[in-house]
């Protein structure tokens, strides 16, 4: 094994449960919910001996490994992990138009239409890029055991990385509040060991 890298998607935000759109522009907070997700899962993995932390620049990933944070591991926080940019809907509940502008965008994705967005948003390819930059990062990295906190479209494009699949097979990897995957870099290639894991929350 070279470098083992564990990575979740943050917890619950007041925004999530009221199906409102965040995005990289708006920066909420956890709430009850999210602290205790992120509870549940240190105490599951407090144990593993982290030499890393790195979260995107959002509140909600650094409160989701607070407390790991708290027990003195260096921290490095990148906007490269930051979620994706959803333009004019960003701050938006999500309505019968706005549902229909996704799915429009998630058929253009599927149909290799990578630098389609919604209106003053991201594209997939601008997505895929950030996250080349990310892993380009990790693989220059000293530390063997890491552990990132990032978000809900930006894991589903980094899951197809790691898997060697297109970003038209976003739409496979559904990534729930802290749900966690684990994998190792080798020299050119990845081994995920574990997909999408919520056992921390039983």
């Amino acid at each position: 094994m070279e470098k083992l890298v564990y990575i979740l998607r943050h917890g619950q935000t007041a925004y999530n449960k009221q199906n409102i759109i965040q995005g990289s522009g708006v920066d909420a907070d956890l709430d009850e919910e999210g602290k205790a997700q992120a509870l549940k899962f240190y105490q599951k993995y407090k144990e593993i001996p982290f030499e890393l932390l790195i979260c995107s620049s959002l509140k909600r990933t650094y409160q989701s490994i607070q407390p790991f944070i708290e027990t003195g591991i260096p921290l490095v926080r990148l906007s490269e992990i930051n979620e994706i940019n959803w333009g004019v809907h960003e701050g938006q509940k999500v309505t019968d138009k706005i549902a229909t502008n996704y799915d429009k965008l998630r058929t253009d994705w599927q149909a290799k239409k990578f630098d389609s967005r919604v209106e003053k948003g991201e594209s997939a390819n601008e997505l895929s890029a950030r996250l080349d930059t990310f892993l380009s990062m990790l693989r220059k990295r000293p530390e063997k055991n890491i552990l990132v906190c990032s978000h809900g479209r930006t894991l589903r494009a980094l899951m197809c990385k790691l898997y060697g699949v297109g970003l038209e097979k976003m739409e496979d990897y559904s990534f729930t509040n802290t749900s966690l995957c684990v994998f190792e870099i080798h020299q050119e290639t990845y081994s995920v060991k574990k997909d999408r894991d919520t056992s921390h929350l039983s």
